[in-house]
C-alpha cells in the first residue's frame, strides 16, 4: 500500500491568518479514493462487501479491503478520524452523484472535503455521545442540498398552504403506516395519495421501507456540508478518542431517519430484548401500558424523528416522483455574497 501523503489544511478554502493558525487538524492521505466497485460480498448472503476495486486520484487501480483506511485525520489532542474504502464508497455513490440528499460540485473529491473539514473545524471535538454530526460552512458553493423544509418551500411558492393542510391531515395516518403496515399498506398509500395529489408538488416517497413527503424542486446550492460520525463498533478495545465518518452530504444536518437501524427493529440496545422493534413498543404505548424509561426514550426518539422527516422531504424530479407537475418552481433562491462562518458542531 503506497504511504500516506500529508496535506496542508487549506482544502481549497480561503483562509485568514488567524483562522490557520486555530486549524489544528492534519490530514493523511493514504489513498485518494475517486471511484470504487464491490469486488467481493459475504457468502452469508447479507450482500456485505468484503473487499472494493478502487480507483485513485492517479489513476491506478488498487484492490482493497472494505475496512482499510484510506484518509487520516488528527490533531494536537490525539484525537483520530478515520475514512474507510467501505464508507468513501457510500459517500462517492450516495452524494458524489447525486441522490435524495443532493450532491456535491462536480470535481470535488473526499479529499477536498476534508482538507475543508480540517480547515474549519474546532480545534477538538469531544467524544461525549456515540454519533456526531459536524457541520462545515465554507466560503463558496460546495455542492446543492436535496433536503427542504415543507414551510421553506410555501414560502418560495413551490407548494402552497392547501398542501401544508393536505400534510397535517395525513399526518396521522402515514405515521402508523410506518409503524403497523407492511410493504403493501405503504405502498397502498403511497400509490393512492399520489394519485390525488398528481397535480401537485408534494408527494409521498418510500424510502427504506419508510412513508415521509417529498416535494418536486431542484437541488438548492449549498455553502455547507455535514460530517457524520460514529464510535466504532464491535471492534474490541478502541481509544477514546477515535472516531469513523460514516457519512458526508452536502447540506445542514438532521436527525436520524425513522428508518436508522437503530429504530427498525431495536437490536443494539442493551436493556431491550433483541429484535424489538417500534410497533411492539409503540403498540404498548397506545394501549396505555406502562414502558419503561428506555422504552420511552425510544418511541419519544422515534416519533421526533418521523416529526422532523415529515417536516423536511427530499427534493425530487417529478419524473421519481410519479407524475409530473403542473406547478413547477422556475426560481432559484440567491446565495449570500459574505463569507460563511466558521465550522460550527450540533
Amino acid at each position: 500500500m503506497r504511504r500516506g501523503r500529508h496535506r496542508p489544511a487549506t482544502g481549497g478554502a480561503a483562509i485568514t491568518s488567524d483562522r490557520w493558525l486555530r486549524a489544528s487538524w492534519r490530514q493523511t492521505t493514504i489513498d485518494a479514493v475517486v471511484a470504487a466497485r464491490p469486488l467481493e460480498r459475504a457468502a452469508d448472503g447479507s450482500g456485505r462487501v468484503l473487499s472494493y476495486r478502487v480507483r485513485t486520484a492517479d489513476r491506478s487501480l488498487v484492490e482493497l479491503d472494505a475496512g482499510a483506511v484510506c484518509e487520516r485525520l488528527s490533531n494536537e489532542h490525539h484525537e483520530l478520524l478515520l475514512l474507510t474504502v467501505d464508507r468513501a464508497a457510500h459517500v462517492l455513490v450516495r452524494h458524489m452523484r447525486g441522490g435524495l440528499g443532493g450532491a456535491f460540485s462536480p470535481g470535488t473529491t473526499l479529499t477536498d472535503l476534508l482538507g475543508l473539514f480540517c480547515a474549519h473545524c474546532h480545534e477538538r471535538l469531544g467524544y461525549g455521545e456515540q454519533s456526531q454530526k459536524i457541520t462545515v460552512a465554507c466560503d463558496r458553493v460546495v455542492g446543492a442540498s436535496g433536503v427542504a423544509s415543507a414551510r421553506e418551500l410555501a414560502a418560495r411558492g413551490v407548494i402552497g398552504d392547501e398542501d401544508l393542510k393536505r400534510l397535517a391531515q395525513l399526518k396521522e395516518e402515514v405515521f402508523a403506516t410506518n409503524v403497523y403496515g407492511s410493504a403493501i399498506d405503504r405502498a397502498a398509500l403511497v400509490a393512492g395519495v399520489n394519485r390525488q395529489w398528481r397535480e401537485r408538488n408534494v408527494r409521498l416517497l418510500e424510502r427504506n421501507g419508510v412513508v415521509l413527503p417529498a416535494f418536486i424542486a431542484p437541488p438548492q446550492p449549498t455553502r455547507s456540508f455535514v460530517i457524520v460520525l460514529d464510535r466504532p463498533r464491535g471492534l474490541g478495545a478502541v481509544p477514546d478518542d477515535e472516531k469513523r465518518i460514516r457519512t458526508i452530504y452536502p447540506g445542514e444536518p438532521l436527525c436520524d431517519s425513522p428508518a436508522h437501524v437503530r429504530f427498525m427493529p431495536l437490536v443494539s440496545a442493551s436493556d431491550l430484548p433483541v429484535g424489538t422493534t417500534i410497533a411492539e413498543l409503540q403498540r404498548k404505548h397506545d394501549g396505555g401500558g406502562a414502558l419503561s424509561e428506555r422504552e420511552q426514550t425510544v418511541v419519544r426518539a422515534h416519533r421526533d424523528a418521523f416529526e422532523v422527516w415529515y417536516e423536511h422531504g427530499p427534493l425530487v424530479r417529478a419524473a421519481r416522483a410519479g407524475a409530473r407537475s403542473r406547478r413547477p418552481s422556475t426560481t432559484r433562491p440567491r446565495i449570500a455574497q459574505q463569507d460563511a462562518t466558521s465550522a460550527t458542531t450540533t
